[in-house]
């Protein structure tokens, strides 16, 4: 059985004329469940306040207030909402009017049913669609916020997503927030030559590229901690999102920071108690042992 794709929305139909009001209600009616009649201007603009429906269709010649006057106000509330216009007007000024206030759609009276639900249904799949993927989005937002680990969405160096791990530690409300305090993620970390991820961008180098010609074991970075004045130790997982690499402003990429302070801290005590004497507290023959073996391979 075909879904009704009007089942989710709401519809409001603005017209002065009765006769004609009655005659496309019914006409509506057969496929819209949730539709809202209004007869003026001012009535239809008052339904808007009170209901906010997804598209409206209307008429222009109307007493109290017209039909561009009511889809200018309109406008001024949702830019994005589809209006559609039904008139047997035809004059220069008037489309005129229209661009100007964005009107979507014009049908000329008498209107023909098929060309209605032809521009209806154009409209309704645009917003559904928008609808589907604002909740595939705040699903996929829930997913990542459970995550312990900071993770990034990036676009070029631009951050588009974020997860609550990630404001959390920088503590800030917004990714808006963040790019007034850094250009990119990578002015973020600390120049340490404790870190393996400390070389610095090359010419005309894109951040993503210095971590793809960085080794996996050597993908570890340093980032102070401003909820302690201490830093953390993190390793960097890279994965791309789309396959056009050939222009570095389209990449769009996925960062991954797992947090290894605790494992770094406690590698760092072990080499301590390993390479000093436990008396006298200077370095021991192992310490030298391995300065001999960097120096000499």
């Amino acid at each position: 059985m075909k879904t009704n794709i009007y089942n989710k929305l709401k519809i409001l139909y603005v017209e002065d004329d009765e006769k004609i009001r009655n005659i496309y209600t019914k006409i509506l009616q057969k496929r819209i469940t949730n539709l809202l009649v209004a007869t003026n201007g001012e009535e239809g603009y008052q339904n808007y306040i009170d209901f906010n429906p997804d598209i409206v269709i209307t008429d222009i010649k109307m007493p109290k207030l017209n039909g561009l006057e009511m889809s200018g106000k309109i406008k001024e509330k949702n830019k994005t909402i589809p209006i559609i216009i039904t008139s047997a007007h035809d004059d220069v000024e008037f489309y005129a009017q229209a661009i100007k206030i964005g009107i979507n759609h014009y049908l000329p009276k008498p209107v023909d049913a098929k060309e209605l639900y032809s521009a209806l249904e154009l409209y309704a799949k645009n917003i559904l669609f928008e609808q589907e993927k604002k909740d595939r989005d705040v699903i996929l937002q829930n997913i990542i916020n459970a995550d312990k680990n900071m993770i990034l969405v990036l676009e070029s160096e631009d951050i588009i997503f974020s997860n609550k791990s990630f404001l959390s530690f920088f503590n800030i409300e917004s990714n808006e927030e963040f790019k007034k305090n850094f250009n990119c993620i990578y002015d973020t970390f600390e120049r340490d030559d404790e870190v393996l991820l400390k070389g610095e961008l090359e010419v005309n180098e894109t951040f993503e590229e210095l971590i793809q010609r960085t080794t996996d074991v050597n993908r570890i970075i340093k980032i102070n901690d401003s909820s302690n004045n201490d830093y953390k130790i993190f390793f960097i997982n890279i994965s791309f999102l789309n396959k056009n690499m050939k222009n570095k402003n389209t990449a769009m990429y996925m960062l991954t920071f797992t947090d290894i302070t605790l494992l770094s801290k406690e590698k760092e005590n072990i080499q301590d108690i390993a390479y000093h004497d436990g008396l006298t507290k200077i370095y021991n023959r192992n310490k030298y042992l391995k300065l001999f073996h960097l120096q000499t391979h």
